[in-house]
């Protein structure tokens, strides 16, 4: 019996909470909020804010540059200065001047 059991009509509309993104947002940019995304979030905000490191570790393609930069980009600009360095295998001690 389709229908039985739903009490609220469908609302294509979505939640007035819910930010809208730009139509110029690029795809890649665009990381739909999980259970996940927005416990790693979270603990990646509070963990910056008192002073502990953080070292988010997976296989590839996971999200971890895309959790990593959503979290940092909502930490106080004034305090915080956010900068990117990509890394691969290839990179050695010697590059990144530590060896």
């Amino acid at each position: 019996m389709l229908g039985t059991g739903f009490t609220t009509a469908f609302s294509p509309l979505p939640s007035p909470d819910l930010p809208f993104l730009p139509i110029s947002t690029p795809f890649y940019k665009i990381i739909v909020p999980t259970v996940d995304t927005l416990r790693y979030d979270f603990l990646v905000q509070n963990l910056v804010r008192v002073g502990r490191p953080v070292l988010l570790v997976g296989p590839v393609g996971t999200g971890k540059t895309s959790v990593a930069q959503a979290a940092l980009s909502k930490l106080d600009s004034t305090q915080y200065t956010l900068l990117t360095i990509n890394l691969s295998a290839q990179v050695g001690a010697v590059v990144m001047g530590v060896g």
